[in-house]
């Protein structure tokens, strides 16, 4: 499978797992200042970005195994990882099944911590919801693309909500709140886990890694205020040295 990835940077390998919204793209202002002291890689996951799907589908089994291959076809070992969001369950959960190759682990406003998410996104998640709302997306979406297409053909437009964006919608999450909780596993998580939180992240309650943090070995746990889903702006050097001070500069 054809895999679009960003590298940059000396020292020791920090692996970047973007979430469900955009691509590894929208790492890179983070990603520039991290590789002051790693060698950073993001590849997009199947589906985002400039990476080819196979299926147009999420299956998270699938997607540990996309996380593996990738690791080994770039000759990584050992190394620290960083998942966010959806990238943040599939960071803990390629952990819990590779162990061996993960040094520490960062999950930042991560899904699979606790059962409770956002109403609004367990609304979107309702199958009738998807079926209207997502067909209606697409059709609007190829209208413009043929509109774009005619009036400047070497225009790349990009799809705002894609077959793999919309399934994910539909498998993370039910009307009853998250699936993919792991917290029956937590005490299987023996390398070092840090586990970050803004406090006004609109689709993950932040308290969700206290209580995570109950069941893991060694956890530490920082909770931004003034951040909410995404890092963005003034957090972004925030969240760097929290990276660093956590794995360790060079």
């Amino acid at each position: 499978m054809d895999t679009h990835y960003f590298t940059g940077g000396q020292g020791k390998s920090l692996l970047i797992i973007h979430g469900g919204g955009a691509g590894a793209e929208s790492w890179l202002n983070t990603a520039i200042q991290l590789a002051d002291h790693y060698t950073v890689y993001i590849p997009d996951l199947p589906g985002f970005g400039k990476s080819k799907s196979s299926n147009d589908q999420f299956d998270i089994a699938q997607y540990i195994r996309f996380i593996e291959d990738f690791a080994k076809e770039i000759d990584l070992e050992q190394f620290y990882i960083m998942g966010h969001s959806v990238g943040g369950s599939l960071a803990l959960h390629y952990a819990l099944e590779y162990p061996h190759r993960i040094k520490k682990l960062i999950a930042l406003n991560s899904f699979g911590l606790g059962k409770e998410i956002a109403l609004w996104l367990r609304i979107t998640s309702h199958p009738v919801f998807i079926e209207v709302v997502g067909g209606l997306v697409t059709f609007i979406f190829k209208a413009l693309k043929a509109i774009s297409n005619r009036l400047h053909p070497h225009t790349i437009f990009k799809d705002p909500l894609s077959k793999v964006k919309i399934d994910i919608g539909r498998k993370t999450a039910t009307f009853s709140g998250q699936t993919n909780v792991i917290t029956e596993r937590f005490k299987e998580l023996l390398m070092p886990v840090l586990l970050i939180a803004g406090k006004k992240d609109y689709i993950v309650p932040y308290k969700q890694v206290y209580s995570a943090a109950e069941f893991i070995c060694d956890c530490r746990v920082r909770v931004f205020p003034n951040c909410s889903h995404t890092v963005r702006g003034k957090m972004i050097p925030v969240l760097v040295n929290e990276v660093t001070d956590f794995i360790g500069k060079g």
